[in-house]
């Protein structure tokens, strides 16, 4: 895949999970690539021990039963389009 680099570009992210039950896909975030980005209202919030250049580290919290199928999820993908609204590919 090639660098996130046209900016004014609308990239699409997702994470998709799995358990014993089945694969499922988050809501796309979408992200605008920006020459000046808009400053956040705050920072970043990091787990050094995981987070690098290279890794993400992904949160979710508690979830009911009915919202994983009774099986604890067992791993993830993100997954972005080409910035043209194309298919999703895992990163």
């Amino acid at each position: 895949m090639s660098p996130l680099t046209a900016k004014g570009s609308v990239y699409r992210f997702k994470i998709r999970a799995y358990n014993n039950a089945y694969w499922t896909d988050s809501e796309p975030l979408l992200a605008v690539l920006a020459s000046v980005p808009d400053t956040p209202s705050s920072g970043p919030v990091s787990d050094a021990a995981i987070t690098n250049e290279t890794r993400i580290k992904i949160n979710y919290g508690p979830q009911a039963a009915s919202e994983n199928g009774g099986s604890p999820i067992l791993s993830y993908e993100l997954q972005v389009d080409n910035g043209k609204g194309g298919d999703f590919k895992c990163l």
